[in-house]
């Protein structure tokens, strides 16, 4: 039986543009109403450091009331979330550290690399100040629960050594950062899976790090190959685009110093796409999911984006296809207790 993990990236955009309530909080909501008439339990990342920024703001500017009701409004989603079965792990884009609100707006940091962020103390204390937030967030309600799941912002999960380091030392044992056979080179960092194979169901995070040990779990993200103008020219990905015009001309923008003709090229290469539920048109989720539920694979970790998610028949449709297919719906918490918790 084939066994898939839908996880939601519940973030901002990369840099710092968007509002919380228009591009998480209700776009969540309208996931979540889906997921309840299926009896689906998301795994959601929640971007700890975006927030923890936000509370750090809230607490120095006493009486201004910019984001108080916002973050309250965002703490009480993913409350209910989790009251509601979902699973709550780790995400963190390192750009938010050091942000900055300037005329209202957020300034985020210039490197987006969670893996190449400074030293080891500093991945180390990122991360943690994460992990603490969260599980402080939840333990609101339940003090048994535990963050054990970690994803990289903008899959920069290189080099590794020194996030492992940290998971280890603050008991993360799965990563989920790993976009398999993708390459992506940025002003911001970037990273290079062209190695690991897009047939793997689990690898160990500690190892693709050059570690000896093996005692991360890495569930990568499934991935296939797709035309970036396909995916360019979708309904959804155009409407996504222009929701927030600013992080679509950044994101072009940081492909370098590349001549235009190189950037065209880009556009028109193919790339191996990560199967989002948010952006992909019905029928390019038709034909993967064919090969996909033919293929020796068992395991598929999907994912989907609220920011992006502009359109409810994309999600829909996923659900309602897979709702005849002989599979298992899990969580990334549910997969490890199943599998590897002794």
């Amino acid at each position: 039986m084939k066994t898939f993990i839908c996880t939601l990236d519940y973030e901002l955009f990369g840099n710092g543009s968007g509002d919380i309530i228009e591009d998480i909080v209700k776009p969540t909501e309208r996931l979540l109403a889906i997921a309840r008439k299926h009896n689906l339990k998301f795994t959601i990342f929640f971007e700890a450091i975006e927030f923890l920024k936000i509370r750090e703001y809230n607490r120095v500017n006493v009486g201004r009331g910019l984001y108080k009701e916002t973050l309250e409004i965002v703490e009480k989603q993913i409350i209910d979330a989790y009251l509601a079965g979902h699973d709550i792990q780790l995400h963190i884009h390192p750009q938010w550290w050091d942000a900055v609100l300037s005329d209202g707006k957020w300034k985020v940091g210039e490197n987006w690399s969670l893996g190449d962020f400074g030293s080891e103390e500093k991945i180390y204390s990122v991360i943690k100040a994460g992990k603490n937030y969260l599980e402080e967030l939840i333990h609101r309600v339940d003090t048994n629960y535990r963050c054990i799941a970690i994803r990289a912002g903008g899959y920069m999960a290189q080099p590794g050594k020194s996030i492992c380091s940290a998971m280890k030392k603050l008991g993360l044992v799965i990563d989920s950062s790993v976009v398999p056979g993708d390459v992506l080179m940025s002003s911001r960092g970037g990273y290079d899976y062209s190695q690991i194979s897009p047939e793997s169901d689990y690898l160990y995070f500690d190892k693709l790090s050059g570690c000896e040990s093996s005692e991360i779990i890495e569930l990568p993200i499934t991935t296939f190959p797709l035309r970036r103008i396909r995916k360019l020219c979708s309904i959804s990905a155009i409407k996504a685009r222009l929701s927030n015009k600013k992080s679509s001309l950044d994101s072009f923008a940081a492909l370098g110093n590349n001549s235009l003709i190189k950037k065209i090229r880009y556009i028109f290469s193919s790339q191996w796409q990560t199967f989002d539920f948010c952006i992909l048109m019905p029928d390019i989720q038709r034909n993967f999911l064919k090969d996909a539920l033919r293929s020796p694979k068992k395991l598929f970790v999907v994912i989907g984006h609220p920011k992006s998610f502009h359109d409810d028949k994309n999600f829909s449709f996923f659900m309602n296809y897979m709702a005849s297919k002989d599979v298992d719906f899990c969580t990334i918490s549910e997969f490890y207790h199943r599998n590897f918790k002794a």
